[in-house]
């Protein structure tokens, strides 16, 4: 049991540690473009409490960054890889630069342009 009588900067960082920071880039293929897919990723990222963004391709796929708690990230993953929009199709998706973090790098889940 902990005690109310020790100094805050060691119960911080003990939260940091119960929940480390994940990150994960991604790239969602199929009709994903002209569907209200980029709103409701970020919709769906900033319900879940996680940082990053998503965007428009060129060659018509979506691509962003999601980070935060893995709980959460793995949510946004499941989410993004079967759902979407409603007028989406997922043909496949690409996960890379997965794994652990010292800091959050966005302030934010955003759509950028």
């Amino acid at each position: 049991m902990e005690t109310a009588s020790s100094s805050s900067s060691s119960s911080s960082s003990a939260n940091a540690s119960t929940k480390p920071l994940w990150t994960v880039s991604y790239q969602i293929h199929g009709k994903v473009q002209g569907v209200f897919f980029r709103k409701y990723t970020c919709h769906k990222g900033q319900t879940l409490g996680i940082n990053g963004y998503v965007k428009n391709h060129d060659n018509g796929w979506v691509e962003g960054i999601a980070q935060g708690p893995k709980s959460q990230v793995e949510a946004f993953k499941k989410w993004i890889s079967s759902e979407g929009s409603p007028k989406s199709r997922i043909d496949s998706f690409h996960w890379s630069n997965e794994g652990l973090i010292d800091k959050l790098e966005h302030q934010a889940f955003s759509i950028k342009d």
